[in-house]
């Protein structure tokens, strides 16, 4: 099953700040927690946990784990449920010599939870996307409209859709061309009336100059626009294509 987690970027704080930058916050849910019983329904609505009753899995899963810190805390052994998480003890603070006792106000005792193999899996199939990335000018792909929609084929006298990324739907476009090789130093250019566009899709007609296929039926749909970040400066995007007749 594919998921898709989303994050946010904040700035660096605190003593990393020197070196700038920014770190990624999990955004889904956006920051809520499920508590233990909600985490209970879901392993039961899911099948993880099957034949009992929500109460008594809850009773064996909080029995499991505080008899695991309990444990720990009587005799010092390490606990560990299979391949997902142990539970040890630790003795932290310095000591001066082999001989030295432990002293509570120098020295501290801690348990330790790691997260072994089952907690590092290998992420296939979840997408981690940023939501304020913002997509490059793009165009990914063209065909026309009622086909068998294979990229970069035009179907002659055919509607066509042009796929891509921000495309700026509240910005006037330069306009979208098609060009079409007539011989091998020769173009001949036309301009498709734009019949739709949001900021990943425009909707072209067929232009009513282009009456008759010109050459081999190899081309070019070509959009340009002003880049936002500079107007004097102008960007554009294209993608090959082949124009075949109706009845190819």
């Amino acid at each position: 099953m594919e998921s898709k987690i989303e994050f946010i970027l904040k700035p660096v704080t605190g003593a990393a700040s020197a070196g700038g930058g920014y770190r990624a916050i999990v955004d889904t849910a956006k920051g809520d927690a499920m508590d233990f019983d909600d985490v209970i329904t879901e392993a039961l609505d899911r099948g993880y946990i099957a034949g009992v009753k929500d109460v008594l899995a809850k009773s064996v899963v909080k029995g499991v784990l505080d008899s695991m810190i309990a444990g720990v805390l009587r005799d010092g052994m390490t606990r560990r449920i299979g391949d997902y998480l142990s539970v040890s003890l630790k003795v932290h603070g310095r000591f001066e010599n082999e001989q030295e006792e432990f002293n509570p106000a120098r020295h501290k005792l801690a348990l330790s939870l790691k997260q072994l193999n089952a907690f590092r899996p290998s992420f296939k199939g979840v997408e981690a996307t940023n939501i304020h990335h913002k997509r490059q000018f793009r165009i990914y792909s063209v065909h026309s409209v009622n086909a068998d929609e294979k990229n970069g084929r035009l179907i002659f006298g055919r509607d066509f859709i042009i796929k891509g990324a921000d495309f700026q739907s509240d910005a006037k476009l330069n306009g979208v061309v098609l060009h079409a090789k007539t011989g091998i130093h020769s173009v001949v250019s036309f301009d498709p009336p734009i019949l739709s566009m949001t900021d990943s899709e425009i909707r072209c007609a067929w232009p009513e100059d282009f009456k008759e296929p010109v050459g081999d039926g190899c081309g070019e749909i070509a959009i340009g626009r002003k880049d936002p970040a500079d107007a004097k400066k102008y960007v554009r995007r294209s993608i090959k294509v082949l124009i075949i007749a109706a009845n190819t």
